[in-house]
C-alpha cells in the first residue's frame, strides 16, 4: 500500500494547492475508513464472526483504492484546462534536493509523535504509557483547529510568498491565528475543568493521567495560540 498512499498524499496536496481543501480531505478521512469498515464487516459476518489478518488487509487495500479513485477523479476535474496544454518541464534535481529535507522532517515528525509514549513506557511501565497515551491524545484536541487551519493556509502561504506579498500573508496568518484561538480556548477550558472525568471514561485507572494532561495542555495551548508558525 505504500506507493498508493504516497501518491494519494501528493494528490491531496495538489487539491489543497488548488483551493479544494474539503475534497482533499474527504478521500483519506471519510471514504477510506467507511469503505474499510464496510468491507471488514462483510468479511466478518460472512466468516462466522471472525476477521482474519488477510481479510483485514484486503479491506484496508480496498478502502485505500476507493479513496484513491475518487480523489483522482476530483483532481482531474480541479486542474485548470490550460495546465494540460502547458509544456512539461521536469526539474528532477531541484525536486530531489527539496524532497530530502522534507523526508527527514516527516520522519522526525513521526518519531516525535511516538517518542514521549515510548519514553514513559521505558522509564515507568506499560500501564503508565497507556495512561499517558490517553492523556496525550485527549490534550491533542486543543490543536485540532490549528491542524484544520494549516491545511487551508499552507498553499496560501506559498502563493503569497511567490507573489512577494508579505503584508497580505501577514493579514492571512493573523486571521488564521485568531480562528485557531477561537477553537483552542473552549477545548482547553473544557479539558482543564472536566479532564479527570473524561479520562475516567476509559477506566478508573486513567484518572491518574489528569496531571500529565494539565502539563500537556500548557504545551498544546501555546502551540495553538501562536498560530501557523511551522509553515
Amino acid at each position: 500500500m505504500f506507493p498508493l498512499l504516497a501518491v494519494a498524499n501528493i494528490r491531496g496536496a495538489m487539491l489543497r494547492g488548488l483551493r479544494h481543501v474539503v475534497k482533499a480531505a474527504i478521500p483519506a478521512n471519510i471514504i477510506r475508513p467507511v469503505v474499510l469498515l464496510a468491507v471488514a464487516a462483510l468479511f466478518y459476518f460472512s466468516g462466522d464472526g471472525e476477521l482474519t489478518a488477510p481479510a483485514a488487509m484486503t479491506a484496508n487495500v480496498v478502502g485505500a483504492g476507493a479513496a484513491f479513485v475518487v480523489g483522482t477523479v476530483w483532481l482531474i476535474g480541479a486542474v485548470p484546462k490550460p495546465a494540460y496544454r502547458a509544456p512539461v518541464r521536469l526539474r528532477r534535481k531541484e525536486w530531489i534536493l527539496v524532497s530530502l529535507p522534507l523526508l527527514m522532517n516527516g520522519g522526525l515528525h513521526l518519531l516525535m509523535k511516538q517518542a514521549d509514549v515510548l519514553m514513559v513506557g521505558s522509564l515507568y511501565s506499560t500501564d503508565a504509557a497507556g495512561i499517558y497515551a490517553a492523556a496525550s491524545r485527549l490534550g491533542g484536541l486543543v490543536v485540532f483547529g490549528l491542524t484544520a487551519v494549516n491545511s487551508i493556509l499552507a498553499p496560501m502561504i506559498s502563493e503569497y510568498h511567490t507573489r512577494g506579498d508579505r503584508s497580505g500573508m501577514q493579514r492571512m496568518v493573523a486571521r488564521g491565528a485568531w480562528l485557531t484561538a477561537l477553537v483552542a480556548i473552549p477545548v482547553f477550558a473544557t479539558l482543564l475543568l472536566f479532564g479527570r472525568t473524561i479520562l475516567g471514561l476509559f477506566g478508573d485507572a486513567f484518572t491518574e493521567g489528569y496531571l500529565p494532561l494539565v502539563i500537556l495542555l500548557a504545551g498544546y495551548g501555546m502551540n495553538a495560540l501562536t498560530g501557523s508558525v511551522g509553515f
